[in-house]
Formats: C-alpha cells, structure tokens, sequence
C-alpha cells in the first residue's frame, strides 16, 4: 500500500480486527515499516506487516520474551521481520500467504540490505512456513501478555521470494508494489 492511503490503512486495521489481532490499531511500527495488503475482487483479504530488525536491538516487540529474543538472526544488516500476518479465513491459503511474502521481498528489496526474513509462528503453522523456506529456529514459548506459544521461524530471503513465486506464477496473479516515498 502506499504511505498516506487512508483506505489501505482502514482495511489493514479491519482485516487486523476482525481476524486475528483484536483491538490492533495503526502503530509506531507499521510507520516504521511496510504494510502490506492483498485484495482479491477489490474486497482486502490479506495483510502483513515487514520491518528491519538488527538481534542487538533487541526484542522487536513487547511479546518476545527472553527466550526467544536470543534466537533472533544476527545477520548484521538485520533481517525482514514479518509480523501481523492475518488473511480473511475464506481466503486462507499457501498462495496468499505467498502473495504476502514475494510483495514484502520487493518492497523491502526497496528500502533494506537484508538476506534473512523471520517471523513469529502458531505451532500449527510452521509447516506453512516451511513450504516457503523457514524452519523454526526456536522452541515454542508463550508470548509475554498474550494466551499463545509461539516459535521463532526464519530462512533465507531469496529462497523465501523463489518458493513464493513457484506458488503464485501459475495462477497468473499480479503482484505490483508502488515506489515508497518517505
């Protein structure tokens, strides 16, 4: 989506809200970041949040614990961290999953030096991860001030953006990111 798109912005909280982060608004970090938005029939499906992290900043988020902040790639141009990954449960799916990382891969390719992407995944998610080139890098923990265990995941951003066509190519989907502007 493009900086200043109040549309964009309003369905990436709607998406956020109805499916999977309730009472998520716009933070600091989607400022800070790229948001990422998927439509299908012009109806929002889709959503992810990509920023840089570096391991020495510590933990990206007040849910990381200890335990899983020791985990963090050490890349030290940081990584492409993926977080508030949320798609409408109609549309849930590896390819929009997949629409979801190769459009953060171009932008951030944009914007960043970074060659590892890493995420936070459900348990139940890593094979889904997985089918995109990320293996869990930690082992499950509870999220500080959240009712869920979470892993590390985390691979290697080229592979990631290869799989992720492999999966979308066929389909014939487009997949455009605009020029960011500050």
């Amino acid at each position: 989506m493009q900086r200043g798109d109040g549309r964009a912005r309003g369905d990436v909280v709607g998406l956020r809200q109805r499916y999977g982060f309730p009472g998520a608004d716009w933070d600091a970090h989607d400022d800070a970041g790229l948001v990422l938005l998927a439509y299908e029939g012009g109806r929002p499906i889709g959503s992810a949040r990509a920023t840089l992290h570096h391991a020495a900043d510590g933990a990206p988020y007040p849910y990381f614990t200890p335990e899983l902040t020791r985990y963090l790639p050490t890349d030290p141009r940081g990584f492409l961290f993926v977080s508030r990954l949320v798609v409408a449960p109609g549309a849930r799916s590896l390819e929009v999953l997949a629409v979801l990382i190769h459009a953060g891969v171009l932008a951030a390719r944009q914007t960043w030096d970074a060659d590892v992407v890493a995420g936070i995944a459900l348990p139940q998610l890593v094979r889904l991860y997985g089918w995109l080139g990320c293996k869990p890098v930690s082992p499950a923990a509870p999220l500080a001030g959240l009712d869920l265990d979470a892993l590390l995941v985390a691979g290697d951003l080229a592979t990631s953006d290869a799989r992720a066509c492999e999966l979308i190519e066929p389909r014939g989907w487009e997949v455009t990111v605009p020029t960011l502007v500050g």
